[in-house]
């Protein structure tokens, strides 16, 4: 009865193994479909992004050294930086973002930060949208005036269609194409806080 017992513990476990593993499957299928929102209804700029991201990361090994798999990255900021497919100077049109979050300070200048691709750890725009052009000025800023009240109304977690333009980052000395809100000035931008000018933006439905 005891071996009978055994088996039958072992039959449970592999049964309820091998459903909490469908279930773990199901859900990252089902977050990928929801992301490939990105690639599907993005522009072609941020097609190009995507693509240079995923063909970086599959061309790097688990087994490669800290050393290679920084020269992957640099290899890929230099790309960025010379494509005519982005237009890393240019503004940025027609991209798609999910919306992380929507904060506003005392004075309701906004920070915006927007999902932009379908990584686990989502690469991430990042905006400061300052009502005056300046902290000193008393001059409006028109893109501040054009999406207060349509920032006003997102949630967490709805798609946008926005434009602007990345802040270029430090690609002589660092070989960081894209400036990042961090420490460090590193050619790696997948995964990344990007800083970004965001001068129009709209909820998809």
């Amino acid at each position: 009865m005891g071996k009978v017992k055994k088996f039958l513990k072992w039959i449970s476990i592999i049964i309820g193994g091998s459903f909490a593993a469908l279930m773990i499957a199901a859900f990252f299928f089902a977050e990928d479909k929801d992301y490939s929102r990105f690639y599907e209804d993005g522009s072609d700029s941020q097609k190009f992004f995507i693509d240079l991201i995923r063909q970086t990361e599959s061309g790097i090994d688990s087994s490669d050294n800290g050393a290679k798999k920084k020269l992957a990255w640099i290899n890929a900021s230099k790309t960025l930086c010379a494509a005519s497919e982005f237009n890393v100077k240019g503004v940025q049109s027609g991209w798609v973002g999910k919306v992380e979050s929507i904060e506003a300070d005392d004075d309701l200048d906004f920070t915006v930060k927007l999902e932009i691709d379908n990584r686990w750890d989502a690469t991430t725009t990042y905006s400061y949208i300052q009502k005056k052009k300046t902290d000193f000025s008393g001059e409006d800023n028109p893109s501040y005036n054009r999406m207060k009240n349509e920032l006003l109304n997102l949630s967490k977690g709805d798609y946008v269609k926005f434009s602007g333009a990345f802040v270029m980052g430090d690609l002589r000395s660092d070989n960081e194409c894209l400036n990042q809100i961090s420490f460090d000035d590193v050619p790696e931008f997948a995964g990344a806080k990007l800083d970004f000018d965001l001068q129009d933006i709209a909820k998809l439905e």
